[in-house]
């Protein structure tokens, strides 16, 4: 019997280098800078937090040394219309980023 397998994609993939580990709960999709256009956040058991916009493979915005990010999350937290960005980290913090689209800016 001749098997032919096809195989379909209807997304680009990108390949994203991911420097150490993180929880199911560290990897999210969300519009963080209120653009309307989703970004993919990233927290790394290392307290590295990424932020990749658009398709690209670089990172649009991070920050380093949070600690051990166990969970993000992304909302309007002050019912003020804008989502802002929420880490939590193994260790008890809690860090709120508000992560603006203006060009050379930093969430540290």
């Amino acid at each position: 019997m001749n098997r032919t397998t096809r195989s379909v994609s209807f997304v680009e993939n990108l390949q994203l280098e991911i420097s150490d580990n993180l929880f199911n709960e560290g990897l999210l999709l969300a519009d963080v800078d209120n653009d309307g256009d989703c970004e993919l956040i990233v927290g790394q058991i290392n307290g590295e937090l990424s932020i990749f916009k658009s398709g690209s493979t670089k990172p649009w915005r991070s920050c380093l040394h949070l600690g051990m990010i166990a969970c993000v999350g992304v909302g309007d937290l002050w019912n003020q219309g804008e989502n802002l960005l929420l880490c939590l980290t193994a260790e008890g913090w809690c860090h709120i980023f508000y992560v603006s689209d203006i060009e050379n800016t930093s969430c540290q």
